[in-house]
């Protein structure tokens, strides 16, 4: 229990979820990458207890368990560099598109395996936790993709200051002569050596 006076730490980072877009969508991201950890192992187990069945579909199944691994590790991988390295407006529309389809396939895969889970065979265990761990990234995945375009402006880069010069190349005008700065000072940067050196005599 917290001690009185003292707020409670997931009180406070939950306040600082709600204040700080970047930290949501770290927060989703990790936890995109922890459940990506977990159905590596799923998948893994999953694809060796239907290999074992001997049936076609079985090894079809087998197939799309350790394809969606590959991936979910793929995808990972490619966010996180994206996150890091290359946040503009592309990287970060092509992750969103990424990341919107794996949350379809994952929830395909929560449907196929929910289904061959309900056909009472050997291999019911290894059916439901494919299906419970699909379902499970599927709805991760689709909230940080919500996350992400929602707080997207905090993690792109910051743009380019325009540039200060004219489209056109106009040249900089001189400056104006005033009481205090010399007449001789006045003379015209933009003007070649010799024409600086010629103005500068006359003006003598």
């Amino acid at each position: 229990m917290a001690p009185s006076g003292r707020e409670h730490p997931l009180i406070s980072y939950a306040r600082s979820l709600k204040a700080d877009p970047a930290e949501r969508i770290n927060f989703t991201w990790y936890l995109t990458l922890l459940l990506c950890g977990i159905l590596v192992i799923t998948a893994t187990v999953v694809a060796v207890d239907l290999d074992e069945d001997g049936e076609e579909s079985s090894r079809g199944a087998a197939f799309a368990a350790i394809w969606s691994m590959l991936m979910m590790i793929a995808l990972c991988v490619g966010g996180t560099i994206v996150l890091r390295k290359f946040r503009n407006d592309m990287m970060i529309g092509v992750l969103l598109g990424v990341v919107v389809m794996m949350s379809q396939m994952m929830l395909m895969l929560f449907a196929v395996f929910a289904g061959m889970a309900d056909d009472n065979r050997g291999h019911a265990d290894s059916d439901r936790a494919m299906s419970a761990f699909s379902f499970v990234i599927s709805f991760v995945l689709i909230v940080f993709a919500a996350v992400l375009f929602y707080d997207r402006e905090s993690v792109l880069a910051n743009p380019a200051a325009p540039p200060t010069s004219s489209a056109g190349g106009d040249k900089p005008e001189a400056p104006e002569p005033s009481d205090e700065t010399p007449v001789a000072a006045v003379v015209d940067s933009t003007q070649p050596p010799s024409d600086k050196m010629d103005a500068a005599v006359g003006l003598a």
